[in-house]
């Protein structure tokens, strides 16, 4: 009775945030019609259309969480590609974290082909990024969990080999943004969760 009890109100929480998320998206909408050039309006519009391909995702609504991270990406795209150069990084940034929402939700439909150009696209600006600012822990980790979303797509695949070298990869970054921070419990847990994929290959 309580699983049950609990899944509804999960449901009805989702169902609400979807709902906040959709006013907001219409609201932002009418502003853009009044100023079409704002490119703080189009990221912030590209920032709902993300957050409901979240609360799709999270209500197991692939096709829905699909269309949404695909119109995010396609303004992302847009305002990397006209922003200036001092503002392009922050860009860049959020284009990365698009291409990783529409690869997960590809590999979750079984579209791996689809899936894996997402992904190697993400970890591309993330490379390019980090070039730019190699000292950035945020950067390194975003690159590690890169490496990490190819490598659960290769296991998919059954490229067990392919799947430890981007596991192997993504704890190599992991140690060492651990070696900086010891007592940083987010880069244990990131090396442990590293070491439990690493077996999960091993195993398969």
């Amino acid at each position: 009775m309580g699983a049950a009890v609990s899944k509804e109100a999960l449901c009805g929480r989702l169902a609400d945030a979807e709902s906040k998320h959709r006013q907001a998206l219409a609201v932002r909408r009418l502003l853009l019609d009044r100023d079409p050039n704002s490119s703080e309006l189009q990221l912030a519009l590209a920032a709902d259309y993300s957050r409901l391909g979240d609360v799709a995702q999270a209500q197991g609504q692939w096709l829905t969480a699909q269309s949404s991270y695909e119109l995010a990406l396609e303004l992302r795209k847009k305002l990397a590609a006209a922003a200036p150069s001092a503002a392009s990084s922050d860009y860049q940034s959020k284009l990365s974290a698009s291409y990783t929402n529409l690869g997960e939700v590809l590999h979750r439909q079984g579209r791996l082909v689809e899936a894996r150009a997402a992904f190697t696209s993400g970890l591309e600006l993330d490379k390019q990024l980090l070039n730019r600012e190699p000292d950035s822990a945020a950067l390194k980790s975003a690159l590690s969990a890169d490496h990490s979303k190819l490598g659960d797509l290769a296991q998919t695949e059954g490229k067990f080999a392919e799947a430890r070298l981007a596991f192997g990869e993504a704890m190599r970054i992991d140690k060492q943004l651990l070696a900086k921070e010891p007592a940083s419990a987010d880069w244990q847990s990131a090396v442990a969760t590293d070491y439990s994929n690493l077996g999960d290959v091993a195993r398969a």
